[in-house]
Protein backbone atom coordinates (compact mmCIF):
# COMPACT_ATOMS: atom_id res chain seq x y z
CA UNK A 1 0.00 0.00 0.00
CA UNK A 2 1.18 3.54 -0.69
CA UNK A 3 3.65 4.19 -3.51
CA UNK A 4 4.08 0.74 -5.06
CA UNK A 5 6.55 -0.16 -7.79
CA UNK A 6 4.97 -2.58 -10.28
CA UNK A 7 6.98 -4.54 -12.86
CA UNK A 8 5.21 -6.36 -15.66
CA UNK A 9 5.57 -7.52 -19.25
CA UNK A 10 3.32 -7.98 -22.29
CA UNK A 11 2.53 -11.18 -24.19
CA UNK A 12 0.50 -11.83 -27.32
CA UNK A 13 -2.32 -14.35 -27.80
CA UNK A 14 0.27 -17.10 -28.28
CA UNK A 15 1.88 -16.25 -24.92
CA UNK A 16 4.97 -14.88 -26.66
CA UNK A 17 6.67 -11.76 -25.24
CA UNK A 18 5.97 -8.55 -27.14
CA UNK A 19 7.14 -5.86 -24.73
CA UNK A 20 9.56 -3.47 -26.44
CA UNK A 21 10.69 0.17 -26.33
CA UNK A 22 8.54 0.73 -29.44
CA UNK A 23 5.31 -0.01 -27.56
CA UNK A 24 4.19 2.82 -25.29
CA UNK A 25 1.67 2.34 -22.50
CA UNK A 26 -0.77 4.52 -20.61
CA UNK A 27 -2.25 3.09 -17.42
CA UNK A 28 -5.29 4.35 -15.49
CA UNK A 29 -5.58 2.99 -11.94
CA UNK A 30 -8.91 2.54 -10.15
CA UNK A 31 -9.69 1.93 -6.49
CA UNK A 32 -12.63 -0.37 -7.27
CA UNK A 33 -14.00 -0.07 -3.75
CA UNK A 34 -14.41 3.68 -4.36
CA UNK A 35 -15.10 4.03 -8.08
CA UNK A 36 -14.88 1.84 -11.17
CA UNK A 37 -15.12 4.85 -13.50
CA UNK A 38 -12.91 7.57 -12.02
CA UNK A 39 -9.19 6.71 -11.95
CA UNK A 40 -7.05 7.71 -9.01
CA UNK A 41 -4.26 8.56 -11.45
CA UNK A 42 -3.07 7.89 -14.99
CA UNK A 43 0.60 7.08 -15.55
CA UNK A 44 2.99 6.19 -18.36
CA UNK A 45 5.41 3.45 -17.31
CA UNK A 46 9.07 3.35 -18.32
CA UNK A 47 10.53 0.48 -20.31
CA UNK A 48 13.56 -1.58 -19.27
CA UNK A 49 15.20 -4.62 -20.79
CA UNK A 50 15.37 -7.72 -18.58
CA UNK A 51 17.49 -9.48 -21.18
CA UNK A 52 18.51 -7.00 -23.87
CA UNK A 53 16.72 -7.65 -27.14
CA UNK A 54 14.85 -10.64 -25.73
CA UNK A 55 12.73 -9.85 -22.69
CA UNK A 56 11.38 -6.41 -21.86
CA UNK A 57 9.48 -5.04 -18.88
CA UNK A 58 7.47 -1.98 -17.97
CA UNK A 59 7.88 -0.24 -14.62
CA UNK A 60 5.30 2.03 -13.03
CA UNK A 61 4.88 3.39 -9.49
CA UNK A 62 1.23 4.19 -8.68
CA UNK A 63 0.03 5.39 -5.30
CA UNK A 64 -2.32 2.69 -4.02
CA UNK A 65 -4.03 4.45 -1.15
CA UNK A 66 -6.10 1.61 0.32
CA UNK A 67 -5.92 -2.14 0.70
CA UNK A 68 -8.44 -4.11 -1.35
CA UNK A 69 -9.31 -4.70 -5.00
CA UNK A 70 -7.86 -2.38 -7.62
CA UNK A 71 -8.16 -2.23 -11.38
CA UNK A 72 -6.05 -0.88 -14.19
CA UNK A 73 -7.00 0.07 -17.74
CA UNK A 74 -4.10 -0.15 -20.19
CA UNK A 75 -3.78 1.45 -23.59
CA UNK A 76 -0.82 0.17 -25.63
CA UNK A 77 0.30 2.10 -28.72
CA UNK A 78 2.76 0.49 -31.13
CA UNK A 79 5.18 2.19 -33.51
CA UNK A 80 2.52 2.41 -36.26
CA UNK A 81 0.07 4.16 -33.94
CA UNK A 82 -2.20 1.12 -33.55
CA UNK A 83 -3.79 0.94 -30.10
CA UNK A 84 -4.75 -2.09 -28.06
CA UNK A 85 -6.59 -1.94 -24.74
CA UNK A 86 -6.78 -4.28 -21.78
CA UNK A 87 -8.18 -4.27 -18.26
CA UNK A 88 -7.21 -6.27 -15.21
CA UNK A 89 -7.79 -6.46 -11.47
CA UNK A 90 -5.32 -7.02 -8.67
CA UNK A 91 -5.33 -7.11 -4.88
CA UNK A 92 -3.47 -4.69 -2.65
CA UNK A 93 -2.33 -5.85 0.79
CA UNK A 94 -1.93 -3.59 3.80
CA UNK A 95 1.81 -4.37 4.05
CA UNK A 96 4.46 -6.18 2.01
CA UNK A 97 7.02 -8.78 3.05
CA UNK A 98 10.15 -6.69 2.44
CA UNK A 99 11.24 -3.62 4.43
CA UNK A 100 9.37 -0.56 3.20
CA UNK A 101 11.12 2.54 1.91
CA UNK A 102 11.94 4.55 5.00
CA UNK A 103 12.23 1.49 7.25
CA UNK A 104 15.46 0.39 8.89
CA UNK A 105 17.53 -2.09 6.90
CA UNK A 106 17.93 -5.35 8.88
CA UNK A 107 21.46 -5.89 10.16
CA UNK A 108 22.65 -9.39 9.30
CA UNK A 109 25.96 -11.17 8.71
CA UNK A 110 26.54 -12.10 5.07
CA UNK A 111 29.47 -13.96 3.46
CA UNK A 112 32.60 -11.99 2.54
CA UNK A 113 35.90 -12.73 0.84
CA UNK A 114 37.49 -12.96 4.27
CA UNK A 115 35.34 -16.04 4.96
CA UNK A 116 36.71 -17.93 1.94
CA UNK A 117 40.36 -16.91 1.81
CA UNK A 118 39.70 -14.29 -0.84
CA UNK A 119 38.30 -16.77 -3.41
CA UNK A 120 35.21 -14.99 -4.75
CA UNK A 121 34.08 -18.08 -6.72
CA UNK A 122 33.31 -19.79 -3.40
CA UNK A 123 30.62 -17.23 -2.44
CA UNK A 124 29.38 -15.93 -5.81
CA UNK A 125 27.71 -17.77 -8.68
CA UNK A 126 28.25 -14.74 -10.94
CA UNK A 127 30.41 -15.88 -13.92
CA UNK A 128 32.14 -12.47 -13.86
CA UNK A 129 31.96 -11.37 -10.23
CA UNK A 130 33.11 -7.97 -9.04
CA UNK A 131 35.16 -8.78 -5.90
CA UNK A 132 34.27 -5.39 -4.40
CA UNK A 133 30.67 -6.62 -4.00
CA UNK A 134 31.88 -9.21 -1.47
CA UNK A 135 34.34 -7.30 0.70
CA UNK A 136 31.99 -6.49 3.56
CA UNK A 137 28.95 -7.94 5.26
CA UNK A 138 25.62 -6.14 5.51
CA UNK A 139 26.07 -5.60 9.24
CA UNK A 140 29.51 -4.11 8.62
CA UNK A 141 28.14 -1.76 5.96
CA UNK A 142 25.42 -0.55 8.31
CA UNK A 143 27.95 0.08 11.09
CA UNK A 144 30.08 2.12 8.68
CA UNK A 145 27.25 4.64 8.37
CA UNK A 146 27.67 5.16 4.64
CA UNK A 147 25.11 4.55 1.87
CA UNK A 148 25.30 1.29 -0.06
CA UNK A 149 23.51 -0.85 -2.62
CA UNK A 150 22.37 -4.31 -1.51
CA UNK A 151 21.57 -6.87 -4.18
CA UNK A 152 20.05 -10.31 -3.70
CA UNK A 153 20.97 -12.17 -6.89
CA UNK A 154 22.10 -15.66 -7.84
CA UNK A 155 23.02 -15.80 -11.54
CA UNK A 156 23.53 -19.58 -11.56
CA UNK A 157 20.39 -20.63 -9.68
CA UNK A 158 17.91 -17.82 -10.36
CA UNK A 159 14.30 -19.00 -10.62
CA UNK A 160 13.27 -15.90 -12.53
CA UNK A 161 16.24 -15.98 -14.96
CA UNK A 162 16.72 -12.24 -14.31
CA UNK A 163 19.49 -12.35 -11.69
CA UNK A 164 22.41 -12.31 -14.12
CA UNK A 165 21.19 -9.43 -16.30
CA UNK A 166 19.99 -7.41 -13.30
CA UNK A 167 23.27 -7.90 -11.43
CA UNK A 168 25.15 -6.81 -14.56
CA UNK A 169 23.04 -3.63 -14.59
CA UNK A 170 23.81 -3.02 -10.92
CA UNK A 171 27.54 -3.48 -11.47
CA UNK A 172 27.54 -1.05 -14.40
CA UNK A 173 25.52 1.61 -12.56
CA UNK A 174 27.64 1.32 -9.41
CA UNK A 175 30.79 1.71 -11.51
CA UNK A 176 29.36 4.88 -13.07
CA UNK A 177 27.98 6.14 -9.74
CA UNK A 178 30.52 4.99 -7.12
CA UNK A 179 28.95 3.66 -3.92
CA UNK A 180 29.57 0.71 -1.60
CA UNK A 181 27.83 -2.40 -2.90
CA UNK A 182 27.08 -5.89 -1.65
CA UNK A 183 25.66 -8.90 -3.47
CA UNK A 184 24.11 -11.70 -1.46
CA UNK A 185 23.36 -15.13 -2.87
CA UNK A 186 19.79 -15.65 -1.58
CA UNK A 187 20.14 -19.44 -1.24
CA UNK A 188 22.44 -21.60 0.83
CA UNK A 189 25.32 -22.83 -1.34
CA UNK A 190 28.08 -25.34 -0.74
CA UNK A 191 31.41 -25.75 -2.49
CA UNK A 192 31.29 -29.25 -4.00
CA UNK A 193 33.45 -30.82 -6.72
CA UNK A 194 35.11 -27.53 -7.49
CA UNK A 195 31.97 -25.41 -7.86
CA UNK A 196 29.07 -23.95 -5.93
CA UNK A 197 26.01 -26.16 -5.52
CA UNK A 198 22.67 -25.28 -3.89
CA UNK A 199 21.64 -26.84 -0.62
CA UNK A 200 18.27 -28.57 -1.07
CA UNK A 201 15.49 -29.44 1.36
CA UNK A 202 12.58 -31.48 0.01
CA UNK A 203 13.83 -30.70 -3.46
CA UNK A 204 13.80 -26.93 -3.04
CA UNK A 205 16.47 -24.30 -2.40
CA UNK A 206 17.13 -23.28 1.21
CA UNK A 207 17.17 -19.54 1.83
CA UNK A 208 19.95 -17.86 3.78
CA UNK A 209 19.46 -15.78 6.94
CA UNK A 210 19.67 -12.49 5.04
CA UNK A 211 16.93 -13.54 2.60
CA UNK A 212 14.67 -14.34 5.52
CA UNK A 213 15.54 -11.13 7.36
CA UNK A 214 14.67 -9.03 4.30
CA UNK A 215 11.56 -11.07 3.46
CA UNK A 216 12.59 -11.55 -0.16
CA UNK A 217 9.76 -13.46 -1.93
CA UNK A 218 11.52 -13.56 -5.33
CA UNK A 219 14.92 -12.93 -6.83
CA UNK A 220 16.60 -10.72 -7.81
CA UNK A 221 15.84 -7.84 -5.46
CA UNK A 222 17.80 -4.62 -5.02
CA UNK A 223 17.80 -2.22 -2.06
CA UNK A 224 19.52 1.13 -1.76
CA UNK A 225 20.34 1.99 1.85
CA UNK A 226 21.13 5.48 3.11
CA UNK A 227 23.79 6.55 5.61
CA UNK A 228 21.12 6.49 8.33
CA UNK A 229 20.61 2.77 7.75
CA UNK A 230 17.14 3.26 6.29
CA UNK A 231 15.88 1.91 2.96
CA UNK A 232 15.96 4.64 0.29
CA UNK A 233 14.71 2.52 -2.63
CA UNK A 234 13.58 -1.03 -3.34
CA UNK A 235 13.58 -2.70 -6.76
CA UNK A 236 12.06 -6.08 -7.53
CA UNK A 237 13.35 -8.23 -10.42
CA UNK A 238 14.35 -5.56 -12.94
CA UNK A 239 15.83 -2.13 -12.46
CA UNK A 240 16.37 0.48 -15.15
CA UNK A 241 19.83 2.11 -15.02
CA UNK A 242 18.31 5.57 -14.59
CA UNK A 243 16.13 4.33 -11.71
CA UNK A 244 19.08 2.93 -9.82
CA UNK A 245 21.31 5.92 -10.56
CA UNK A 246 18.64 8.28 -9.22
CA UNK A 247 18.27 6.19 -6.04
CA UNK A 248 22.03 6.17 -5.48
CA UNK A 249 22.13 9.95 -5.90
CA UNK A 250 19.31 10.31 -3.36
CA UNK A 251 21.07 8.01 -0.89
CA UNK A 252 24.36 9.89 -1.19
CA UNK A 253 22.74 13.31 -0.82
CA UNK A 254 20.31 12.35 1.96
Amino acid sequence: MGKTRLVFSLIDQSNLPVASPDIHLQMAFFDLCASATTPTETLSPIFAWGIVGQRGFYIVTPTLTTAGTWGVAIVATDASGKQTTARMQFSVDQTGTTPAVGAAAPSVKTPTLADVGGDVTKISSDPKPDPSFYTESVDQALKAGEPFVLAFATPAFCKSAECGPTLDTVKAVVKANPIRAINVEPYQLTWTNGRLQPVLANGDFVTVEATNAYGIPTEPWIFVVGASGKIVASFEAVVAPDELAAAIKAAKSG
